[in-house]
């Protein structure tokens, strides 16, 4: 990665600034972060974004996963990063992470042949060096700083609005290993078709299902199949249910003739 970032001195006076491991996390995910958009596995990671994960940041940082969830609470409470998780990997955004890069437009304030520095606080010139201050400089700053700020929260608001993919609300196996994620919109969608259905306790009744029988596992042409007709059978099963008590024990799992039978097969 090229370039650098920038670090105002306000930074001594934030929060965490004292807590070893929270700065350590801080300054690598800032080190990190996307520079600019790109994809993982069909999600976007936007700039200022990354993918990582608890046991990545414990071998890059050494520091045990715990220390690093505690670091990653501290940031998030003081609003320094926004995480997003996924089924197999997080999404972590630095929150107002222009305002530490290099390609802004600060210095068109400052002198052609004069070079800022903000991690360091040192200023140089081409001609001599000059220690003075500049009120009408830093008061330009200042003002741009929260115009970029703003630009950035509704960047930020617009991202989560249109590229965030739906929550993954359980991921039932299929052939070959690959997975159906079914998302909250879905389990939604199913609720209001099955409304006799506890869908979400039946989704996991599919997964375990699906998990002890490997060899009779669905494609992904035949598993929204599968799931209909098993919440099908679900919702007729629960309103043929008689308030009386049953005259001999019925088996554990109401599926498991039909689906010995091959019912839910292809």
């Amino acid at each position: 990665m090229a370039g650098y970032i920038k670090i105002h001195r306000k930074l001594l006076e934030w929060e965490w600034y004292g807590d070893t491991n929270t700065m350590r996390v801080f300054l690598h995910l800032l080190l990190s972060a996307n520079w600019k958009n790109g994809m993982f596995k069909g999600v976007e990671i936007p700039r200022g974004n990354l993918v990582t994960s608890l046991s990545k940041l414990s071998q890059a940082l050494s520091l045990t996963e715990r220390q690093i969830r505690t670091a990653i609470e501290h940031l998030k409470k003081s609003g320094t990063i926004a995480v997003t998780t996924y089924s197999k990997f997080s999404v972590i955004e630095v929150l107002n992470y222009d305002l530490y890069q290099d390609n802004d437009s600060q210095n068109d304030s400052q002198n052609d042949n004069q070079e800022v520095s903000q991690t360091t606080g040192y200023r140089s010139d081409n001609a001599s060096v000059k220690c003075q201050s500049n009120d009408s400089q830093t008061t330009t700053i200042e003002e741009y700083k929260k115009v970029r700020s703003k630009e950035v929260k509704k960047k930020e608001e617009k991202i989560l609005l249109n590229t965030c993919p739906e929550p993954v609300a359980i991921a039932l196996p299929l052939t070959g290993g690959e997975e159906h994620q079914v998302t909250q919109k879905q389990v939604d969608q199913f609720a209001d078709l099955y409304p006799a259905v506890d869908i979400m306790q039946e989704l996991r009744n599919m997964k375990g299902w699906l998990i002890s029988n490997p060899a009779r596992r669905k494609t992904k042409s035949g598993i929204n199949r599968f799931i209909n007709n098993w919440l099908s059978k679900a919702q007729n099963q629960s309103r043929g249910n008689q308030p009386t008590m049953p005259k001999k024990q019925e088996s554990m799992n109401p599926f498991l003739e039909m689906l010995e039978r091959g019912e839910f097969d292809e």
